[in-house]
Order: structure tokens, then C-alpha cells, then sequence
């Protein structure tokens, strides 16, 4: 039997927690009384053939005591030439909106369901060439759409170190790394013979199985694995605007650091004299810091 013939048969997602409703259900119509559902806009790059499921804590406040976190699910699909890291939540809703526009749902009765799955936990949505060793990178600004930007993945400069441990019944072996400001400790397995992990963590010999920097402000942990859907796709949105990611990091620092300043810039709010006052400054804690 092999290594991903034995997970499968292990794993059916025993391990994914019970994601809890938190948004009212509300329902919301344009000025006509209609809602038209439309497919999300994709650019097909691959067909995955796995998805590996990450329970990620973040932490928003790092000057708080103690740290308070947000907890998300998130996952990777793997493709034969392409992977994509994004938010679970965010998979959930592109698909109730494109089977939505494919059977001719209601008016907004995607939008409604969508309303129920809560806020995202992961920003952004990672796809990986591994053939071009390249990332591309989909960021949303607030108000102001969606951004894309490329670059060159390199080879990350891990370390293997003593020690071991098991997770979710998998031997795992230890490896440091640092990468873009923060210094991480991961756990990789080798019998999942997978050189892969979240977000662009790759390179190991074997799969990702926990990953955390050292401050203890971006967990990831293994939860499952299992074989696609026949409607999963590893894509990119052609609608996204191209940026430099210089460009779009200053942006949404620039946005946590002044909201008002960024809501007035996209054109479509007007804030009142008495609403800045309660709009503060937002904690800002992305897992680059460089």
C-alpha cells in the first residue's frame, strides 16, 4: 500500500473541528429587489488531485497581554504541476456562488449562505509553480478590488535539527527556517513523501505537518487530508489588477494604519465628523514582515 493509499484510508477529515455560524442571517437585495449570482472569474491553471486541511491561529494584537488569537481553517489543493494555499472559508463561498450561477439559485440566496460561513481567517490566495518556481500572490484591498503580483519562490533555507514527535499519528522529523523577518520551527513527515506545506512554506522532504514562528503568532497544524471533488480547480482571478508587492503591502499597511484615510480613497463611503471618531487605528500583524 502506498504512503497517500494509507493516509486516505486513515484520514477522512476526522480531525476538522465543527465550524460554528457566527453571522446573522440576513438578506440583502439591490434597489430593484434582485441579486444576480455570477461564477467566481478564474483563470484554470490545474486540476488539483489532494487537499490537506491546516487549523491556523493567528495572532492580531502582538502588543497584548496575553496574545489573543483568531482561528481559521485553511487548505492546500496539490496539483500535478500547480499548488494553492487559501482560506477554506473563502473556497467555501467561490463555490456556492458558481454552483449558484450553474443552477439558477433564487435571488440572493447565494449571497445569504455566504453571509453564514463567517470571515475569513487566511488573506490572500497562494498558487505555486513548481515547474517555474514561481508564486503568485492575490491580495485584497479593501474596497478597492482585488491584486495580484509574481515572484520568484527560490529555494528556502531550512535547517534540519534534532528532534522528532508525532502528529495526528504521523512520525515527524524537525526543521528551522528563517523567512522574511520571522524565524519558524516545523515539523514535516516523511512518510507523506510530499515536499509541501502552507501558505509558501515548501521544501522539506516530506509534508508539513505544524509550523510556527517563534513568537508563537502564526500556527499551522496538519488536520486531514483527502482526494479533491471533481469541481475543485487550481486557479487565478484575470480580473485581479497586476501589482508589484512592494506596492500592495505599503497599501494595506497603509490601510490598517489609517482606515478612514483608506475607505475615503476608494471613492464609494463618505464618513461623517462624528463616525472618524470611532474609527481607529487596526492591529496589524501579517505573517512577511519584510
Amino acid at each position: 500500500m502506498t504512503h497517500i493509499s494509507k493516509i486516505l484510508l486513515l484520514i477522512v477529515l476526522p480531525f476538522l473541528p465543527e465550524i460554528h455560524l457566527q453571522a446573522q442571517t440576513i438578506r440583502v437585495e439591490s434597489k430593484d429587489g434582485t441579486f444576480r449570482s455570477d461564477t467566481v472569474a478564474k483563470q484554470v491553471l490545474d486540476y488539483p488531485l489532494y487537499r490537506v486541511y491546516y487549523d491556523y491561529v493567528c495572532v492580531v494584537q502582538p502588543d497584548a497581554t496575553p496574545l489573543m488569537g483568531r482561528e481559521g481553517m485553511t487548505v492546500l489543493l496539490i496539483g500535478k504541476q500547480y499548488n494553492m494555499f487559501r482560506d477554506y472559508m473563502s473556497l467555501r463561498k467561490d463555490s456556492i456562488f458558481d454552483l449558484s450561477a450553474k443552477e439558477k439559485w433564487p435571488s440572493g440566496e447565494a449571497l445569504n449562505m455566504t453571509l453564514n460561513l463567517g470571515a475569513k481567517t487566511m488573506p490572500g490566495v497562494v498558487v505555486f509553480d513548481r515547474k517555474a518556481k514561481t508564486y503568485s500572490m492575490n491580495l485584497r484591498l479593501p474596497l478597492n478590488g482585488e491584486y495580484i503580483y509574481e515572484e520568484a519562490a527560490g529555494d528556502m533555507a531550512w535547517t534540519l535539527v534534532p528532534g522528532d514527535t508525532i502528529i495526528s499519528g504521523f512520525n515527524c522529523k524537525k526543521a528551522t527556517l528563517a523567512y522574511r523577518g520571522r524565524s519558524y520551527v516545523a515539523w514535516y513527515t516523511e512518510e507523506i513523501d510530499m515536499p509541501y506545506g502552507p501558505y509558501k512554506f515548501n521544501g522539506l522532504p516530506g509534508l508539513i505537518m505544524r509550523i510556527r514562528d517563534t513568537q508563537k503568532h502564526h500556527t499551522f497544524t496538519f488536520v486531514g487530508m483527502t482526494k479533491t471533488a471533481p469541481t475543485d480547480l487550481i486557479y487565478t482571478n484575470p480580473r485581479a489588477f497586476g501589482c508589484k508587492r512592494e506596492w500592495i503591502r505599503k497599501s494595506i499597511r497603509n490601510y490598517y494604519d489609517d482606515p478612514v484615510k483608506g475607505l475615503e480613497a476608494s471613492g464609494r463611503v463618505v464618513i461623517t465628523a462624528e463616525d472618524r471618531k470611532d474609527i481607529k487605528r487596526l492591529p496589524y500583524n501579517p505573517i512577511e514582515l519584510e
